[in-house]
């Protein structure tokens, strides 16, 4: 009998439909058997630095100030972090767009002690559909591995060392999603080392590092996922309140990992004491595993400023009449005027009695018409103010030059109250009167201190200092005169020497504004008291000196350029009043 060639052809419509069904199934089965795990590894290449002391992404040596801290929030574009080649051919992105964010911080334990903390956090990330490779998708978001800091300080500008250098430890903990390439399998270490500068209007630093990570690979490709790797940094930034940077970095893999590059610039902008915005963006080049095409990163940080002091406390309530000069009439039993009687029977509460023998002992003061502070009762010029010393009258003035006869050492002849009243002298004829000339004896032209063109003069002298025209040198970091300023203290011992009107010198000592408040001080005294000693030992009278360290108080330049750091560290010899002290 003969089928119906409906039923024939349903039957092969039948058995196709299976065959297509078995071979689907075999296929994807296939695919399934060979599809691979993607390799556990941190693809991020970026060394964000939660201090951010000196750039954003280059330490360059430098830790916070002592008792400071930062803490920041940022988040970053990537685009084409991971792009796999077999040879020259380009297979596709993997990650073709990742978004993360970070959460950093980092606090100065002293002045050579920093730590800190870095927690990821990836977003989203998505790319190619690169399952025809045997590789499924990474995972799209989760927690990334967290990373703690150290970092101790070798070298310090603001220890008066030449420049920055420091030492750091970051250490990667293996914790997150492992199909979120967001992490290593190991712990993973990175030891850097930082060196940098502050030159004024700009600062540069360099960071060098060995990155000890497990290798890891794929089984396709032409590079390695992950392993040992050498990074190097370097960039510099201006010292403004805006602060620009421009950095570079890139790595050498030391496990078929390739070498890369990225150029980033970056902006950071005040907001207030304790905030500050931040952008960072700009291109990478080369085909390495966790190399973007390009990256963006913008962010907010928190931090102490530098020079915050703590309010001061609140004060505790206090018995009004705890105070001497409380109301008279809330306090009877108080001494208002401190003269002795109590203001319930003061006749002049608010006006001190005067301790003469003419007190009536009522609390009230004898009468001083002239207002020269000698009463009437003593003032043998009562309506004309006096001294105290003439019983009230104007001491003498033979020759009106403003010097008293009584101070004067020449009274008949007018002369400058420097010169205690005597007439400017030029004993050697070369138009430098003697007051002001470095050589008395010796006519010399005026541009020279009236000293011979042969010596030539480092000191000058003028009212109210002796100006030098050179700086005293010392030993770094300590109080040791160099023997180059020998020459300019010895100058300094003979004008003193020949010039015994000039009877008082403070010798000042003053430092920069790097390094501690109370070791700047402490410096600039000893300092000063080694300048005293030089003087003192070349028969300068010891009398006639005083030294004075003012530590980084009383800057003449700003301390924010090294010109202006050099010339703050000084010292100054000041004429005080000739009057005997």
């Amino acid at each position: 009998m003969l089928r119906k060639p409906v039923s024939l052809g349903k039957s092969r419509t039948s058995l196709g439909f299976a065959f297509v069904v078995l071979v689907g199934l075999g296929t994807m089965n296939f695919r399934q058997a060979h599809a691979q795990s993607l390799p556990t590894f941190d693809l991020e290449q970026l060394v964000l630095e939660p201090a951010a002391s000196r750039l954003l992404v280059v330490g360059g040596g430098k830790i916070l100030a002592p008792g400071t801290f930062r803490l920041s929030l940022a988040g970053q574009y990537q685009k084409d972090p991971v792009v796999l080649y077999r040879g020259d051919d380009k297979l596709g992105s993997l990650v073709g767009k990742r978004i993360s964010a970070h959460l950093m911080g980092s606090v100065a334990l002293g002045e050579r002690l920093e730590v800190g903390f870095h927690l990821p956090f990836i977003a989203s990330q998505s790319g190619d559909d690169l399952s025809a490779q045997g590789l499924v998708d990474p995972k799209s978001s989760g927690l990334a591995a967290p990373a703690l800091s150290l970092r101790l300080a070798l070298l310090s500008e603001r220890l008066s060392h030449p420049f920055d250098a420091a030492l750091g430890v970051a250490v990667g903990i293996p914790v997150g999603d492992k199909a979120l390439l967001s992490r290593d399998d190991k712990i993973s270490t990175r030891v850097t080392l930082g060196v940098g500068k502050n030159l004024g209007p700009v600062e540069l630093g360099v960071d060098v590092s060995l990155w000890l990570r497990p290798a890891q690979a794929f089984s396709i490709g032409n590079d390695s996922a992950s392993g040992r790797q050498l990074s190097f940094a370097g960039g510099l930034a201006t010292t403004g309140v805006v602060r620009f940077e421009l950095a570079g970095r890139g790595f050498v893999g030391l496990k078929d990992q390739g070498k890369s590059f990225e150029l980033l610039g970056a902006l950071r902008v005040p907001a207030g004491d304790w905030l500050e915005l931040f952008a960072l963006a700009g291109p990478g080049f080369g085909q390495p595993v966790g190399s973007p095409a390009f990256r963006a990163l913008a962010g907010i940080a928190l931090q102490a400023p530098q020079n915050v002091k703590p309010a001061d406390e609140p004060l505790a309530p206090v018995d009004p009449c705890a105070v001497r000069t409380a109301p008279v009439s809330l306090c009877p039993d108080n001494d208002a005027d401190n003269d002795g009687i109590a203001n319930r029977v003061d006749k002049c509460p608010l006006d001190a009695e005067d301790k003469d023998d003419f007190s009536d002992e009522d609390g009230c003061v004898d009468p001083d018409n002239d207002m020269d502070g000698v009463l009437d009762v003593n003032d043998k010029c009562p309506m004309v103010p006096g001294d105290k010393d003439f019983a009230g009258c104007v001491p003498p003035d033979a020759d009106q030059d403003g010097v008293l006869d009584h101070k004067d050492e020449c009274p008949n002849e007018p002369g400058p109250a420097e010169r205690k009243g005597c007439p400017l002298k030029d004993k050697d004829g070369d138009t430098v009167m003697d007051d002001v000339d470095n050589c008395i004896d010796e006519p010399g032209p005026v541009e020279n201190q009236g000293c011979p063109k042969k010596n030539r003069q480092l000191v000058k002298i003028t009212k109210d200092k002796l100006m030098i025209l050179d700086m005293v040198y010392f030993d770094t970091s300590k109080a040791t005169i160099k023997k180059r300023s020998f020459v300019l203290l010895s100058q300094i011992a003979k004008v003193l020497i020949d010039h015994r009107e000039v009877q008082h010198i403070r010798i000042e000592g003053h430092t920069d504004a790097q390094g501690n408040d109370e070791r700047n001080m402490a410096l600039s005294q000893a300092r000063a008291e080694s300048v005293r000693n030089f003087l003192i030992e070349h028969d300068v009278e010891a009398t006639r000196l005083r030294a004075k360290g003012y530590g980084e108080t009383v800057p003449v330049e700003t301390n924010a350029t090294a010109k202006g750091r050099s010339a703050n560290r000084r010292v100054e010899f000041v004429i005080e009043s000739n009057e005997e002290q």
